[in-house]
């Protein structure tokens, strides 16, 4: 039944468009690290981050936030009294070097912890399973990313992108009928059978009537926004952040006030696509209306003001502290010592972004293709007066029987 789904968000470019949404502006320069590192001894621990960086997506938002992390966690205390420092491998969509990256770490015994971010990372969390490396709180894109046993991811990643975009348009907005918006490229293809799926399986009656392709290379949209509002409820848009803010400004322009359900966006998004962007619609991984989502967005805006704080950026940030909280009284911290300990929490508390989770429960829906799914929710968002504003608490995104 999902075998649609499996192969839509297995492939790296249309996730890599999904969540390049909210890469966007020029990135402040990185700040000095804390100077309360100077306090602590011994060997450096290293926290390793791989992540697809794009020229026009550069994503600047992973590393800041790992950097912000682990400034913090030196400013408490380290990794049992050790200073942590962050290696960064930016890798654009190169496999090889990615996978190159993979090995240096692997090699490297100060690594102990790490994060990856790529559409396609089986070949990098191949190679720090066999090392035994811990990948913590992870923001997963493909579905395989559900199977790796070193992984802790503590949402349902780039999945809830799409997939929440149907759920919204069925528990929010009460639509039956609803149209689909992609990239007229051949790995958007299973996209909406994606959501259909989802929905159906679910339980909802909603249902995908209509796909609208968008060429990359599109020009005028109003031949794309008529067909996709005809005859719906609410059009679901997944498009780049070229195309977007164009979408939305033809909608405007047709006067068409079928509701706009989309891919996360942030405030410079929003102040891109401009007055036609209040009132869209968007899932997230996290509830960014909580004590901790708001304690790393108010630490990572004063330091980095031209970055989104986005549900990504926040994963690798909570890694980097996870890992300090995890590695807490261990006599020695290994890599052996990192996963088993990870392996043994029963309720992470996140600070109310996410639920409490349990790295000892597989998750048995889905059909058993997603053993380490450990957050099934998703939390619903609108842009309201130029912000985004959270809808909802919790919402459970697949079925667990």
């Amino acid at each position: 039944m999902f075998q649609a789904i499996r192969r839509a968000a297995g492939i790296a470019v249309v996730f890599t468009v999904i969540l390049g949404l909210t890469a966007c502006g020029k990135s402040a320069p990185p700040p000095a690290a804390n100077t309360a590192a100077a306090n602590l001894s011994g060997a450096p621990y290293t926290y390793h981050l791989i992540y697809t960086s794009l020229t026009n997506s550069p994503f600047p938002e992973m590393p800041h936030g790992a950097q912000l992390a682990v400034d913090e966690v030196n400013g408490t205390g380290g990794i049992n009294g050790h200073p942590l420092q962050l290696k960064t491998c930016p890798v654009n969509l190169d496999l090889n070097k990615a996978a190159s990256c993979a090995r240096q770490a692997a090699a490297d015994k100060s690594v102990i912890a790490a994060n990856v971010f790529m559409g396609q990372p089986e070949a990098v969390l191949d190679i720090f399973g066999k090392a035994g490396i811990p990948v913590i709180s992870d923001y997963p894109i493909p579905l395989a990313q559900f199977s790796c046993q070193v992984c802790f991811p503590t949402s349902a990643g780039a999945f809830t992108s799409v997939a929440g975009e149907g759920l919204l348009a069925a528990t929010q907005l009460k639509a039956q009928r609803v149209s689909f918006v992609a990239l007229d490229v051949p790995s958007s293809r299973g996209l909406a059978s994606a959501v259909s799926q989802v929905l159906q399986a679910t339980g909802h009656s909603t249902q995908v009537v209509k796909t609208v392709t968008v060429p990359l290379t599109a020009g005028d949209l109003s031949a794309q926004v008529t067909a996709a509002s005809q005859d719906v409820d609410a059009m679901l848009v997944t498009l780049t952040a070229d195309l977007l803010p164009r979408f939305m400004r033809t909608v405007q322009q047709l006067g068409i006030r079928v509701p706009v359900v989309t891919v996360p966006v942030d405030r410079k998004q929003i102040a891109q696509i401009g007055p036609p962007a209040e009132g869209m619609y968007h899932a997230g991984g996290y509830s960014h209306d909580s004590a901790g989502f708001k304690q790393f967005e108010s630490a990572f805006s004063a330091r980095y003001p031209d970055d989104p704080p986005s549900d990504v950026a926040y994963s690798i940030w909570l890694g980097a502290h996870l890992f300090q909280r995890v590695s807490k009284g261990q006599p020695a911290v290994t890599r052996q010592s990192v996963l088993a300990a990870l392996g043994k929490l029963t309720s992470v508390d996140t600070g109310g972004a996410a639920p409490p989770l349990d790295f000892t429960r597989r998750f048995a829906g889905f059909g058993g293709k997603m053993p380490r799914l450990f957050n099934n929710t998703i939390v619903f968002y609108q842009v309201k007066n130029g912000a985004v504003s959270q809808l909802s608490g919790f919402q459970q995104l697949i079925p667990t029987r």
